[in-house]
């Protein structure tokens, strides 16, 4: 995450997921590249617009592979 960060593919992240019933949480860098871009945190918010687009495309396409019309 770090790594993609340095070569500015995002500003900051936030990553959280369950393993062994055990949360894990992984954060860092900040919310914008402007002057007043903030440290992100655990309890930062993200705007969820941004993702909606590639969640539905991805989903989409997964669809039409599975189908073999792609």
């Amino acid at each position: 995450m770090e790594d993609a960060r340095s070569h500015y593919i995002y500003s900051g992240y936030q990553l959280h997921f369950e393993r062994d019933e055990r949360p894990m949480s992984f954060f860092g860098g900040v919310t914008s590249y402007w002057p007043d871009g903030r440290d992100v945190t655990a309890e930062t918010s993200f705007d969820l617009g941004s993702l909606t687009k590639v969640i539905c495309t991805t989903s989409v396409v997964a669809r039409l592979v599975e189908r073999g019309s792609i």
